[in-house]
């Protein structure tokens, strides 16, 4: 086979892209010699497409669809990079495409250097085509091994769930110590409140904030804490892989903050537990990620679901949950979901989902702790708890305690 200096060009800048800037080949079914490269890491392009033919027998359409395919394949956005090393091809009229002519020491667009510093020094001629040529597709093929290695180990790695794990056992070991606090009291209601439940009376008379986080790590048995660990394990397990690690720990945290919020500015004063508002959180958000990256094209995506929907269901019928956490968690999730996304079409919207999200907390703040006096409060309960921690070094929090609840009652 006959190659000319333009496919020697071709082949060099592919060398340079899947070597250096660790690119990979994609093969297109109707035309198999089209050479398209795509690299999901990529800032800028993340697909690319090198031609050295002066015949044009792609047109535009055909360009735009494989373009459009790709970029949901590896779910990303960019504009597409025509490399031309063939100066008789025929332009490509077309905005969404970037076409650069390389030739030795001359690109057609020098903005494209601000990405490809390195490319005018890769074109350059060659007295021995065919073997330049032969040398370039056998350190392609070893490039391409190699960031295949790579890949596969980074991919075996984010989907490794560490964090899941790390969240896991920390649930685990605290739920584990908040039975053995609930021992200390007779009443069932009162040991889940000395354990850090939610209880609207020790938020708000007290100031006992923290509750709003402590009370995921509370559970009334162990059938309960294995449950939700179950379900922890699985939904969390599925959401991991495409969040950074900040990033999923942040949609637990807040949907947890959230969810007891909403609660908080009901006029009920419930005693509630466990991880559902956390579990919520990570569904809303993983919810809003397979549909702008369009993974619910996929078996094992839809398989998840299904199992995770049956573990939601079953938070439900836990007792001391409550609706209301439920959905504050899935709204906090849904809207962390749209700010992590990464999508050039969803800036005005998460711009809007910013300034939403501030007014909604400021009102949630305002209706829970400002303007919500009506308690519901349980006496008995109140005086247990005050009892069990006399039976502690914590006199001193008891005599507050016995404060705040007598102040409340009157």
């Amino acid at each position: 086979m006959e190659f000319s200096k333009y496919d020697l060009f071709a082949y060099q800048i592919m060398e340079y892209l899947i070597s250096e800037r660790n690119y990979q080949i994609v093969r297109v079914m109707q035309h198999k010699n089209d050479i398209w490269l795509i690299n999901p890491q990529a800032e800028n392009f993340p697909v690319v497409r090198i031609a050295s033919s002066h015949e044009r027998m792609l047109n535009v359409e055909y360009l735009r669809n494989v373009h459009v395919v790709l970029l949901d394949m590896i779910h990303r956005e960019g504009r597409l990079v025509v490399f031309q090393t063939n100066p008789q091809a025929e332009p490509i009229h077309n905005e969404e495409i970037i076409e650069v002519y390389c030739e030795p020491h001359k690109i057609s667009n020098p903005l494209i250097l601000m990405t490809f510093q390195q490319l005018p020094h890769i074109v350059r001629e060659s007295n021995d085509i065919g073997g330049d040529i032969v040398r370039i597709m056998r350190t392609i093929e070893e490039a391409q091994q190699r960031n295949y290695e790579r890949t596969m180990r980074r991919w075996k790695e984010r989907i490794r769930p560490k964090a899941t794990f790390i969240a896991l056992g920390i649930f685990g070991v605290l739920s584990f110590f908040t039975l053995l606090i609930q021992s200390l009291c007779r009443d069932k209601t009162a040991a889940l409140i000395l354990s850090g439940a939610f209880y609207k009376i020790n938020i708000l008379a007290a100031h006992e904030y923290w509750r709003l986080l402590t009370s995921v790590f509370v559970s009334d048995s162990l059938l309960n804490l294995i449950l939700q660990g179950i379900a922890f394990y699985y939904i969390a397990k599925s959401c991991e892989p495409y969040y950074q690690k900040k990033h999923f720990v942040a949609i637990i945290l807040i949907s947890i903050f959230t969810g007891n919020l909403f609660l908080l500015a009901t006029g009920t004063n419930a005693v509630v537990i466990g991880l559902a508002p956390a579990l919520f959180g990570l569904s809303g958000s993983f919810l809003i990620r397979t549909i702008t990256q369009r993974l619910y094209r996929s078996i094992v995506i839809n398989a998840q679901w299904v199992r995770n929907g049956i573990l939601l269901c079953l938070l439900f019928v836990l007792p001391y949950s409550s609706a209301l956490t439920m959905l504050g968690g899935f709204v906090c999730g849904i809207i962390m979901g749209l700010l992590f996304v990464k999508k050039e079409s969803l800036r005005m919207l998460q711009h809007h989902t910013k300034i939403a999200t501030v007014l909604m907390i400021s009102c949630l703040l305002y209706l829970g702790i400002f303007q919500n006096n009506e308690m519901l409060v349980d006496q008995q309960s109140g005086q247990e708890v005050v009892r069990s921690l006399r039976k502690t070094p914590l006199h001193f929090y008891a005599d507050y305690l016995e404060t705040c609840y007598n102040e409340a009652y009157k």
